[in-house]
Order: C-alpha cells, then structure tokens, then sequence
C-alpha cells in the first residue's frame, strides 16, 4: 500500500514542481504614460509578469505597486536575437502596450491601436 501511494505521490509532486517554476518576467522603465489593458499608467518602473498559461500578462508598478492583468490576444514567434522588449502602438490619443518579447519565449501580443499607428519599443537598460 505504501509504495502504491508513494509511486503515485512522486509524478504528482514533480508536476507541482514544474507548474510552480516562475516564468521570466520583464522589468522595464518606461519614460511616457501609457495604457495596458483598460488602464492608463503613470510613466514609471513597471514589472511585466506573464501567467503560467501565457494567456495573461500582469503589469505591477514598482513605485505604487498598483497593478492589471492584460489578456493575451495571441502568441508570436520570438524576434530575432531574442532580446526582451516591450512594442507599444502610438496613436494621437497616446501609447498602448501591444506586444511583449522575454528572453527565449515565444512573444505576446495584446490589444494594440486599431487604425493607423506608429510603434515605439523599449528595452531593460543595459541590453
């Protein structure tokens, strides 16, 4: 009976113990105001933390620690060079938060301007 439970605890544990393995997050300071999600953002530092199942993306400032989950809309291929990067989409109304790239990951992409835009990127100083 005991080795019955403990052949089964192990594969159970092990699972746990990926699925709790954090992924990479991205922490960026941004130099302009923007909205991610449904919320405009103060420019500040900002930590950018993808969900386990890469379906969301939580945007938490440093500063005031407030935060927003941002809902992935889809996931893109990695750029080339794989350097972890923020795009944003600029309108005249202002910046939103449209793609994030981490180290080695496939991209993310969020709700982004739906006319015509130009894009901005921002990188983690010293990459």
């Amino acid at each position: 009976m005991r080795n019955r439970l403990l052949m089964f605890l192990i594969p159970v544990l092990a699972a746990a113990t990926l699925m709790a393995q954090e992924l990479p997050k991205l922490t960026v300071d941004i130099t302009f105001s923007f909205t991610a999600g449904d919320k405009e953002l103060p420019a500040g530092k900002y930590e950018f933390a993808p969900n386990d199942r890469g379906t969301a993306v939580t945007v938490r400032s440093l500063q005031s620690k407030a935060e927003v989950v941002v809902p992935v809309m889809t996931r893109l291929a990695p750029r080339p060079g794989s350097q972890a990067s923020l795009l944003f989409d600029r309108v005249q109304a202002g910046s939103l938060l449209s793609e994030m790239y981490l180290q080695g990951m496939d991209g993310f992409m969020f709700k982004g301007a739906a006319g015509a835009h130009s894009h901005v990127t921002v990188s983690p100083k010293g990459k």
